[in-house]
């Protein structure tokens, strides 16, 4: 992991095909059991993934709710998805997210990217939630 002023980067093993990996970021069904930190839950998700198609989530963490949404700007499968971040809050600036899907062994690397963060303290929230992600991610496939 690393995070700076602007940007950051995750990279987790997952022990499944990268085609099965990819399709845990692309069919809702999937996406509700991980794509959330780990002490949060998804309580309402929508996406049409396609170049254009949007998405919207809300994961309740505790007693806050916090909703993200954005649009997919590049998709290729099983290789690539890259997408703007931006949350309901106040003051909330919008982020780009490139996700790279390569073979590793016997499973997959995912390398997560995300940049546009106005400080580092925002860089450093996210980072660790994309870690605790990505764990998720990781358990589905143990």
């Amino acid at each position: 992991m690393t995070a700076n002023k602007n940007s950051l980067r995750v990279t987790q093993f997952i022990g499944g095909e990268r085609k099965q990996v990819f399709q845990a970021w692309t069919d809702a069904d999937m996406v509700v059991k991980w794509l959330y930190p780990e002490e949060c839950r998804v309580i309402a998700n929508a996406a049409q993934v396609e170049v254009g198609g949007t998405y919207r989530e809300t994961m309740k963490c505790g007693s806050d709710i916090h909703t993200v949404f954005g649009t997919y700007r590049k998709i290729i499968p099983n290789r690539k998805l890259i997408f703007t971040h931006q949350g309901e809050e106040p003051n909330a600036g919008q982020t780009e997210v490139s996700v790279d899907f390569a073979d590793k062994d016997s499973g997959s690397i995912v390398t997560l990217t995300q940049k546009g963060f106005t400080d580092a303290a925002t860089a450093k929230d996210h980072e660790e939630g994309w870690a605790s992600a990505l764990r998720n991610l990781a358990q589905q496939f143990s």
